[in-house]
């Protein structure tokens, strides 16, 4: 079972990717904070996937993405962007992101997204 980490400094937003997660029967972590990531990722080996907002206080996230694949114990985990920039899609492709998922999510889409970004395909949705 896929474990999904999301990085949002807005609780709003966390709570509804959380729902939508959650509505799919995927278990997922929450972090407001985007300076704990590599430190909650090197202790806590069950992610899989993170959906990461672009823009958030103290690193954004570009500099988280920058991170997480610069380290080898974590640069196997999928990173999707998820942001209501959607200006920013061909620039968080050229930057490594795995995929892109513009705010708000479309819910009628969600599953057959998600079924495909663990099944290691790449989406691009602004």
């Amino acid at each position: 079972m896929s474990h999904v980490l999301i990085v949002d400094d807005n609780p709003d937003n966390v709570a509804v990717m959380a729902q939508m997660l959650t509505m799919q029967g995927i278990p997922h972590t929450t972090l407001l904070d985007p300076t704990q990531v590599t430190g909650f990722l090197e202790q806590n080996k069950m992610i899989d996937l993170i959906f990461l907002d672009l823009e958030m206080p103290k690193l954004n996230g570009y500099q988280v993405l920058e991170s997480i694949k610069s380290n080898s114990k974590l640069s196997h985990i999928l990173v999707v962007a998820h942001t209501v920039h959607t200006a920013e899609i061909q620039t968080a492709r050229a930057s490594g992101f795995d995929g892109f998922l513009a705010k708000p999510l479309n819910i009628d889409e969600f599953q057959s997204q998600l079924e495909a970004i663990l099944a290691g395909q790449a989406i691009w949705v602004s």
